[in-house]
């Protein structure tokens, strides 16, 4: 999952990172090391999927940063080693890049996480990293992207702008796992793009504050996130091929936050495969400060999703019960 090229960049990466921390400039290291079971009582529904009912694994997070005269290099290994789906078994830079911070703007360049938007239950304007979808099937861990990102800051506001190649590509269970439909999904994919992976992907967003309300507007240009699938029959039965998509994306997002109470808002409109849609999500979150003893808050949220396209369309999201 790291790529032929990624090696490459976390030697050239580490190895600043080593130069900067014999110069006695700033560097920290933190990591964490976990153990997951999941446990399944019942059979598995669809032919193929393993039976035992513990699935256990090791996962674990290292984040090394370096920084030095208002630059810093991060790198951020992630990786989990599980005893029944191969697919879980994997190892991804969510972080490998390098950053410089000057007046008015800053630089990031090397793979790098970006998240967009206000809601919980659904991120539709956060498209820039791909979602890590073996991790878990909530759509909340996303794998690293190589980028150029440049952001310019003002009174006026932010502006982001970003340029991305080698896209990543969704990750799925294998044919044993748990948590997939009743086609196993294969590792190879098809893009609209002739240039595949490669090509090169653009978005903008502008952001900025005014009093108590916070709003985003962002657009994006390239390989869609979400596939869609093609089924092929071969011999060993019907496998599931991801195709990927160019498209269009204009997103705004919005908090505003009264006293103990923020409401949240998203929508996009995207055009892909001459099919275009709209969807939202909007709602709030009220915190009772104190609401269960002293120290401890007590947070209600509440949030409504809206997507207009067919079930067949959303089979790659986690609003629907294929996965």
């Amino acid at each position: 999952m790291l790529g032929k090229w990624m090696p490459f960049a976390l030697v050239a990466l580490a190895s600043g990172m080593v130069a900067a921390a014999a110069a006695n400039e700033t560097f920290t290291g933190t990591g964490f090391v976990g153990v997951e079971v999941r446990t399944f009582p019942d059979n598995p529904e669809w032919p193929g999927q393993d039976d035992a009912t513990f699935h256990p694994s090791i996962f674990g997070r290292i984040e090394l940063t370096a920084e030095w005269d208002g630059q810093a290099i991060k790198i951020t290994p992630y990786g989990r080693l599980d005893a029944i789906d191969g697919h879980r078994t994997h190892l991804d830079l969510r972080e490998a890049s390098y950053s410089y911070r000057g007046d008015g703007f800053d630089l990031v360049l090397g793979v790098h996480q970006v998240f967009w938007g206000r809601a919980e239950s659904r991120h539709l304007v956060n498209v820039i990293n791909q979602v890590d979808f073996i991790e878990n099937f909530d759509g909340e861990e996303y794998l690293g992207q190589p980028m150029i990102n440049g952001n310019f800051v003002g009174d006026w506001g932010k502006l982001g702008l970003f340029a991305m190649t080698g896209f990543r590509k969704r990750t799925f269970p294998d044919a044993g796992g748990r948590f997939r439909g009743p086609f196993p999904i294969a590792n190879d994919a098809f893009y609209e793009s002739d240039s595949g992976e490669w090509h090169v992907d653009f978005a903008a967003r502008y952001e900025n504050t005014f009093g108590p309300l916070d709003f985003g507007a962002s657009y994006f240009y390239g390989t869609n996130r979400e596939p869609t699938f093609v089924a092929i029959v071969g011999p060993g039965g019907t496998v599931l091929f991801p195709y990927y998509a160019l498209m269009n994306q204009a997103g705004v997002d919005a908090s505003y936050v009264i006293g103990d109470l923020i409401l949240k808002g998203e929508a996009i409109y995207r055009w892909a495969q001459g099919a275009p849609f709209f969807a939202t999500v909007v709602g709030g979150e009220y915190t009772f400060t104190n609401g269960i003893d002293e120290g401890i808050d007590l947070g209600l949220l509440l949030e409504y999703n809206f997507d207009d396209r067919s079930t067949l369309a959303t089979a790659g999201t986690t609003f629907n019960a294929l996965f």
